[in-house]
């Protein structure tokens, strides 16, 4: 609360009392809108100290984006949703110092993260070959782990993203060159399996520049544009 909200509340404070005094030694009779205006104003106060400045912050950037427009995406409620959280947040009373160390955790968790390093350990794994056919086991810390029978090498799907010319991401198959193209064997290609090297493992994604073409009409294919940048992935994970 800062000193100018203490006083204006102080001061409300005492008219309040005031007026139920008087009220009560000379029979003064105040209408009831008096004592409810009062009461309105310091509610208005108590409201004002809730919107610490991260929630400001945050309804201002909101705002701003459009996060609260019924025309925007959700209708608003996106801006509302996080209203919520920053209200919780607020209402912690994080210092400088925690404040990014709670932020952060709650973004890897939300984002159904890990904390620590995968294990590889057997209480990790999920038996998922009853319903999907193309792998038999997923890491249930780490989503985006699998491996292909109980005693399959890991690989993390998301170990290489693609970003194009126009700054498009996305994961899919890409030519290190264009004789390997026209080779036609596509086991040359760049896909976007990482396998793991060892545990504990934390899970790391690489994006590789590719330039899409179109190599006949309507058809195109994505080539690497700096191989070198690959070097890096295959420090990190093994090919297969």
């Amino acid at each position: 609360m800062s000193k100018k909200e203490q006083i204006l509340r102080e001061i409300l404070n005492i008219y309040k009392i005031q007026a139920i005094d008087l009220s009560i030694m000379y029979k003064i009779e105040f209408g009831d809108d008096v004592i409810a205006e009062i009461k309105r104003l310091q509610d208005l106060l108590e409201e004002e100290e809730r919107q610490t400045n991260s929630q400001l912050h945050a309804k201002r950037e909101l705002e701003l984006a459009g996060w609260f427009s019924e025309e925007g995406m959700y209708g608003g409620m996106i801006g509302e949703a996080v209203m919520e959280l920053m209200e919780v947040f607020s209402s912690q009373g994080h210092s400088g110092g925690s404040a990014p160390i709670v932020a952060g955790l709650f973004q890897k968790l939300a984002n159904f993260e890990p904390l620590i390093g995968i294990t590889g350990n057997d209480e990790e794994w999920s038996d998922i070959s009853d319903w999907d056919d193309s792998y038999s086991y997923q890491n249930n810390r780490c989503s985006g782990i699998f491996k292909e029978g109980k005693d399959g090498k890991p690989y993390y799907i998301h170990a290489i993203v693609k970003r194009d010319q126009n700054g498009s991401c996305w994961s899919g198959m890409a030519w290190l060159s264009e004789e390997d193209y026209k080779s036609g064997d596509r086991s040359k290609m760049v896909g976007k399996r990482g396998y793991i090297k060892s545990f504990p493992f934390t899970p790391k994604t690489f994006y590789i520049d590719v330039r899409d073409v179109e190599v006949a009409d309507g058809d195109w294919e994505s080539f690497v544009v700096d191989p070198s940048q690959l070097d890096e992935v295959w420090e990190y994970y093994d090919k297969e």
